[in-house]
C-alpha cells in the first residue's frame, strides 16, 4: 500500500510542472479573430485582395457559409477539402451579397457575416475569413493550415439568430 501511495505522490509532484509545459506548448496554434474591416466596406476590401490572395468558398456556390482569403505572397498555404476556388470578381461580389442578404442578422450576437483575421502560431496573418460564424477548426499541416470548409448547417448549427423561431 505504501508503495503505490509514494508512486502517487511522486507523479502529482510534477503535476504542476506538466501543466505549465502544457499551457506553454499548447499556446502554439493557428487562430481566427476579429477584424476590422466593416462589412459595409466588404467590396472595397476583395478590390483589394482580389490580386494579392486565392480567394475560395465553402458551402453552397450561391451563398456560401465561408469565403476564405489565402494571401499570396506568404510561404503558407491554407488548403483543406470542401474548399473551391472562386472563378471572377463578379461572382465574389455577387456571393458576399447573397451571403449577406441571407444571414444579415444571423451570427454570434446577431452580427451577421464579417471578415476574420487567420493567425499563424506567430500571430502573422496569413489570410482573412468572411462568415456569420467566427471560428472554424484549423490544423496545422506541416508549414501549411487546413481549414474545415463552413457550410449552411454549420452555420444554423452555431449561429444564435436571437428570439427567431421560438415556439412552445
Amino acid at each position: 500500500m505504501k508503495k503505490y501511495l509514494r508512486f502517487f505522490m511522486h507523479s502529482f509532484r510534477s503535476l504542476p510542472l506538466w501543466i505549465i509545459l502544457s499551457l506553454i506548448l499548447g499556446c502554439a496554434y493557428a487562430k481566427i479573430r476579429p477584424g476590422t474591416v466593416d462589412t459595409g466596406r466588404i467590396h472595397e476590401f476583395i478590390d483589394q485582395q482580389y490580386t494579392s490572395s486565392d480567394i475560395s468558398y465553402s458551402g453552397d456556390r450561391s451563398i456560401p457559409g465561408a469565403v476564405r482569403f489565402d494571401i499570396k505572397d506568404d510561404d503558407i498555404a491554407l488548403t483543406g477539402t470542401g474548399w473551391y476556388p472562386v472563378k471572377s470578381k463578379e461572382h465574389l461580389h455577387e456571393m458576399i451579397d447573397g451571403m449577406i442578404r441571407k444571414y444579415g442578422y444571423w451570427g454570434t450576437d446577431a452580427q451577421g457575416p464579417r471578415i476574420s483575421v487567420i493567425l499563424d502560431r506567430k500571430d502573422n496573418k496569413i489570410g482573412y475569413l468572411f462568415s456569420p460564424v467566427d471560428y472554424t477548426t484549423i490544423r496545422s499541416e506541416g508549414a501549411n493550415y487546413e481549414l474545415s470548409p463552413v457550410t449552411d448547417l454549420d452555420i444554423r448549427e452555431r449561429a444564435r439568430p436571437g428570439l427567431r423561431g421560438a415556439g412552445p
